[in-house]
């Protein structure tokens, strides 16, 4: 089966010197502080100009069996490339999350994906060859304090997710395998396209979910992706009334953050300063500093929601939310480098969510996992998902796909996928 292949090589020489030198204070100080510098070397960026694609391969793998009997095979239809794995998968996985066991050395990235059941385990009664399903990556949900989706299931597979996993795969691949519990069918109404941008939706309710203030006046969304266009659209659907403020790449998302519900847009261009100064304008706010320098709105909004995952976009939160507001970070962020202070200076709170909530039941009722409630919103309003989903790719062109995802809006790109199966054309009448 053609798949996508994420490969960790060993140590370099240079690495393994740095490792070497004594552990004494002051020079393992110099060793992290130097390390810092060569990160922070790319500058105040909201996106990565450029993607390491080094450790990408396309190959041939075998199918391997089943990790139980109550997995199943799927087949892919399509796979989404999600910006926060892209920033766990940017060359940038040190040594200690392998040597930990928390990545496999080789695997099959892609933990958004739909498809097609091909084959099941003994035990799998829930679903049929051909059934449609879409896949929730996890076998334990971060940060839910439950009990896992799947138990014994990341032993199985061989890692904490759908694609970061050495057994089950991932969806950049023609199959993948799931558990049983992983699963759900689709409504015959919801395309494979809906279905895909279900994790999305799912995670920005849960992001607003998290929100300490029951009616805030003033929101900003910093980053108008496809997490942060639908964070907007969430809080439309749920009657806030509050002022939304989207800080956009580009003119192309500044649009769609306009028709789902924002009230006005700025673009994320220059240096904190020079963007905050233009949301101060759209806020009929004015910029300030704090005593060592740092800028900042002087009365700033209730709630900002970062969602780039980057140093930058949370520099730039800091400098938008009001004192004792709250920041909720909404993209994985595995090296951060701002300058912490003003969280301390300003009293915020910095809330992560990076994953949908766990199922919540009524008392009385039995919970329902949130896809679930998102295919219910979808049958009772049929196109109620905006078409996010603006570019699909083979995976041959697998470089050309990361690169269009890595740059985004900037590249009139909100969703990317690889695509396994061509759409049918539908000859027009006459």
């Amino acid at each position: 089966m053609k798949s996508i292949v994420y490969e960790h090589p060993p140590k370099g020489v240079v690495s393994r010197a740095l490792d070497a030198i004594p552990p004494v204070a002051a020079v393992a100080e110099a060793r992290a502080g130097l390390r810092n510098i060569a990160r922070a070397i790319e500058g105040f960026q909201f996106r990565p100009r450029e993607f390491d694609l080094t450790h990408f391969t396309i190959r041939d793998l075998e199918l391997r069996p089943l990790p139980g009997p109550r997995w199943v095979r799927v087949k892919t239809a399509l796979a989404g490339i999600d910006p926060g794995e892209l920033t766990s998968l940017a060359g940038r996985l040190d040594e200690g999350k392998f040597s930990a066991g928390l990545y496999p050395r080789c695997f099959v990235p892609g933990s958004e994906a739909v498809g097609t059941v091909l084959e099941k385990g003994d035990q799998v009664t829930a679903f049929s060859d051909g059934d449609r399903v879409l896949v929730d990556p996890w076998f334990r949900i971060p940060g839910a304090g439950g009990p896992p989706i799947a138990p014994d299931a990341a032993t199985a597979a061989g890692g904490f997710k759908i694609g970061a996993a050495e057994t089950a795969g991932g969806g950049w691949s023609e199959f993948f395998a799931a558990h049983e519990a992983q699963l759900f069918r689709l409504p015959e109404t919801v395309s494979f396209e809906e279905a895909l941008l279900v994790p999305t939706f799912a995670r920005a309710s849960a992001a607003v979910e998290r929100m300490l203030e029951a009616a805030p006046r003033r929101v900003v969304v910093v980053g108008t992706g496809a997490t942060g266009l639908a964070i907007i659209m969430m809080l439309r659907a749920l009657k806030r009334r509050c002022r939304i403020i989207a800080l956009a790449d580009a003119a192309f998302d500044g649009g769609w953050a306009y028709d789902l519900g924002a009230d006005g847009v700025a673009t994320l261009a220059g240096d904190a300063g020079q963007v905050l100064s233009r949301l101060a304008r759209l806020l009929d706010d004015r910029l300030t500093e704090t005593d060592h320098g740092a800028p900042h709105l002087a009365g700033g909004a209730d709630v900002v929601f970062e969602t780039l995952g980057a140093s930058a976009g949370l520099a730039v939160a800091m400098g938008a939310a009001r004192e004792r507001a709250q920041i909720i970070a909404c993209n994985w962020a595995d090296r951060l480098v701002p300058d912490w202070s003003m969280l301390f200076f300003r009293e915020l709170t910095l809330t992560a969510a990076i994953a949908h909530a766990p199922g919540v039941a009524a008392e009385g009722e039995t919970a329902r996992h949130p896809y679930e409630r998102l295919f219910d919103a979808m049958r009772a309003a049929p196109r109620w998902a905006p078409p996010l989903l603006t570019h699909r790719y083979p995976l041959s062109k697998y470089e050309e796909a990361i690169r269009t995802a890595v740059r985004g809006p900037a590249q009139g790109a909100i969703k990317v996928a690889f695509e396994f199966q061509r759409r049918r054309r539908v000859a027009a009448n006459g």
